[in-house]
């Protein structure tokens, strides 16, 4: 079979037409994606940004098959991560966090933000509440809201993570280059100005994975 790099309609986009034909399979999703580092981290990319789509209709239909495609590839991968488009349709949305093990929502250290996902938390039922973790992106440890002032304002403690901000990994993340940045920096010395970076976000990935082996130990 072709893989990614001969594949003219490759990402998520190539992907439904062949859901959409009913041909999808686990082993036909790498063909799709984009090759990290092999064996172990590939890149399935989204939707083009409207100004390259065909048209809009040709998205809404896609949509319709991430479903499909999410249970194809966690047929296929040992872990599966969605990166969800907050203009993604609800009903979208609710289904792909049905299949999910853990959901992690990401916001900024913005009250209004906090608000919103409390807002959300009350109308999750007690399921999705116990596999959702609370991070905090872009964190600033010289703001007033610090991580102990939001664990007290919104009661959570322990599903609570943050990543601090950091310059290369904005410069890298804008760039497409994160991959390569934690190649560069994942072990940096103490007094390197990236460590406490690369602390937090190894104590965030930690949390998120006993997370996740807390809820499958549940089931």
């Amino acid at each position: 079979m072709q893989n990614a790099n001969t594949v003219n309609d490759n990402g998520i986009e190539g992907l439904s037409k062949i859901a959409n034909s009913g041909k999808i399979t686990p082993e036909i999703i790498p063909n799709y994606t984009h090759l990290i580092y092999r064996n172990r981290l590939e890149v399935l990319y989204g939707y083009k940004p409207l100004k390259e789509r065909s048209t809009k209709e040709e998205y809404l239909k896609s949509v319709e098959f991430y479903k499909d495609i999410i249970q194809n590839a966690n047929k296929y991968y040992d872990m599966v991560l969605v990166d969800l488009d907050k203009n993604l349709r609800n009903d979208i949305v609710k289904q792909i966090l049905r299949l999910s093990d853990v959901t992690v929502y990401n916001i900024e250290q913005k009250m209004d933000m906090i608000n919103e996902y409390l807002k959300a938390k009350e109308e999750m039922d007690s399921q999705d509440k116990s596999k959702t973790v609370l991070n905090i992106g872009r964190f600033d440890e010289n703001s007033k809201y610090t991580i102990k002032n939001i664990s007290r304002y919104t009661g959570i403690k322990r599903d609570l993570t943050i990543i601090p901000y950091n310059t290369l990994f904005f410069e890298a993340a804008s760039e497409e280059e994160v991959a390569d940045l934690f190649l560069k920096i994942i072990n940096v010395s103490e007094t390197d100005r990236n460590a406490k970076f690369i602390k937090q976000v190894k104590e965030t990935v930690e949390k998120i994975i006993y997370k996740l082996q807390e809820v499958q130990m549940r089931r």
